[in-house]
């Protein structure tokens, strides 16, 4: 049993509105999800290139992050209804 002093970390939901890449010194995929900037650490090239699509493709797609504190945990793309 965990003590009370041990919390569980808050895993949260949200819909990234803007996005920022960094390629050096390693690279970084940064969305601005609930008013701040997460981070997700060294993504696989596919996946930021989708992303990328996302933010300006003609079908409307949105990035839905799962996020705790800063890091990003899941992002998974949707169509905007």
């Amino acid at each position: 049993m965990a003590s009370n002093t041990e919390m569980e970390p808050i895993v949260n939901t949200g819909i990234a509105e803007d996005i920022m890449i960094h390629t050096l010194p390693s690279r970084r995929l940064m969305l601005h999800v609930n008013t701040r900037w997460r981070i997700l650490e060294n993504p696989d090239f596919e996946v930021q290139q989708l992303v990328l699509y996302a933010f300006g493709n003609d079908y409307k797609l949105e990035a839905q992050v799962r996020y705790t504190g800063t890091t990003i945990d899941q992002i998974t793309l949707i169509k905007k209804i």
